[in-house]
């Protein structure tokens, strides 16, 4: 397969990405449930698992710069596929092999580290694209709540087929598409931030700057704000609520997803 030459397709995987990040995230408290009821993990289990999954996140995107100047964009954002992908397989391999929470401890880890990667290495690409229209950005980050919508409709419609002990295939056939757009990411153009815009700030000077610190309490506040809303609505609907798992998905996590995709 040749090399692609048209921006169009970089645009379109970085797309993909996002809501391949939304997959990685999400899937897992779509799945808590199923996990309490074969593997009788508690509440504080569950949440031990949200909280290692905000901390990984953390941790890659203070990594992430070092990551990418060493290894560059395309490989950061083929290499963050190949996490979300092992992660999703393992999830459904690891617990019947290792004890039930280890293997979801070290699965949901990786799916963490690719959605890490995935959430800081997209935006630059694709601001990078030359002569882009305005209006991407946004466009770029409503694909995160799209994949997440996307993957919670996925969930409901499997469930509606078959019994919800089967979760783990489930989780192998999300598992082919980061595996798809990795590869397409192979032979699409891809370009750098320096090469387009000059040199970047650096660690050292966003230190320096006041402003930094502001957007950092807000990012951090504003982030643990949705993985709380998105992490335990689906488990609260069907447990707090009473619903069945395919009602409660869709009042809980399909409406926040809209609704903040729209407001994206």
């Amino acid at each position: 397969m040749k090399r692609l030459n048209n921006f169009k397709h970089t645009f379109n995987s970085c797309c993909v990405a996002g809501a391949i990040q939304a997959f990685g995230i999400n899937l897992p408290p779509l799945l808590f449930v199923s996990f309490q009821d074969e593997f009788s993990i508690s509440i504080t289990g569950l949440t031990a698992l949200i909280t290692l999954t905000f901390i990984v996140q953390l941790l890659m995107d203070a990594l992430s710069a070092k990551i990418i100047d060493k290894i560059g964009y395309r490989t950061t954002m083929i290499l963050s596929h190949v996490f979300v992908a092992s992660g999703a397989i393992l999830m459904g391999v690891l617990p019947y092999l290792l004890s039930p929470y280890t293997g979801l401890v070290i699965s949901i880890i990786i799916m963490a580290i690719g959605g890490g990667l995935l959430e800081v290495v997209t935006s630059p690409i694709v601001e990078a694209i030359p002569n882009q229209k305005e209006g991407k950005l946004p466009l770029l980050h409503s694909f995160y709540c799209f994949g997440y919508l996307l993957i919670v409709l996925i969930t409901v419609l499997y469930f509606l087929a078959f019994d919800r002990t089967q979760w783990r295939y489930l989780a192998f056939a999300i598992a082919i598409i980061p595996i798809i757009n990795g590869v397409f990411f192979f032979f699409v153009p891809c370009t750098s931030l320096n090469e387009q815009r000059g040199e970047s700030i650096g660690l050292k000077g966003l230190i320096k700057n006041k402003m930094f610190y502001l957007f950092l309490i807000l990012i951090l506040c504003a982030g643990a704000t949705e993985q709380a809303i998105s992490q335990w609505i689906s488990y609260f609907a069907e447990k707090g609520l009473n619903l069945n798992k395919s009602m409660g998905d869709l009042v809980g996590p399909f409406s926040f997803a809209l609704l903040m995709g729209l407001g994206r």
